[in-house]
């Protein structure tokens, strides 16, 4: 198989991946948010974080390492006055990140944890409605030694796959080699603005980051 064909295979294996992932989650309204707050024990909120998707809790080592100024924010167990995050627990594990914009919800995060693997699925708000709107799937998948050596970004726009974001980790002694591909999905076609084999089949980078 030519290279062209590998790199096509890999975009529909990841494109059918996450339209699984999607129509597993896609039906959803607001009572199994609140049914999941109730099973809750504990809370508390961020502000700042907000370069972060789901501010402390980034499930991925790239933006940390990528920017120097980088911050998770500030934590806070009782509730301040004004939040950017408030994280509901279940057993000392996070299961729901709520992402706050002039003290509205504007995005819920549901996370599954697995043996070696995380997804986190959010959602837009509509309470009006009663629903919540499919936004992204993010899933992280992690060695024995809970590295994160995988992660997947999926952003959904109207139930449609929109963007992939994929990021490989590969640990030596003191540094970690990262391999990103960004797919965007234009016209049901899958580009990138890394760089093409052909104008609409691509192939990601490497970088390398140091400890």
């Amino acid at each position: 198989m030519d290279l062209d064909n590998l790199v096509n295979n890999y975009v529909i294996e990841q494109k059918n991946k996450m339209e699984k992932l999607i129509d597993n989650f896609k039906e959803i309204d607001t009572d199994r948010y609140y049914k999941t707050v109730d099973k809750c024990n504990h809370k508390s909120f961020s502000i700042g974080g907000k370069r972060n998707m789901f501010g402390i809790y980034s499930f991925d080592i790239f933006p940390e390492m990528f920017e120097s100024d980088f911050s998770k924010g500030r934590v806070f167990n009782k509730r301040p006055r004004i939040f950017d995050f408030r994280y509901l627990y279940h057993n000392d594990k996070v299961k729901i990140i709520e992402e706050y914009i002039d003290k509205i919800i504007h995005k819920i995060s549901f996370v599954y944890y697995y043996e070696y693997k995380t997804n986190i699925i959010s959602y837009l708000t509509d309470f009006k409605n009663q629903q919540l709107i499919l936004n992204s799937i993010t899933s992280c998948k992690y060695n024995h030694t809970n590295r994160l050596i995988e992660y997947e970004n999926c952003l959904i726009n109207n139930d449609e796959i929109s963007e992939i974001i994929t990021r490989e980790y590969n640990y030596e002694c003191n540094r970690v080699n990262v391999k990103e591909s960004v797919y965007f999905n234009v016209n049901d076609k899958f580009i990138s603005n890394t760089y093409s084999i052909e104008d609409d089949l691509i192939i990601g980078y490497m970088k390398e980051f140091y400890f």
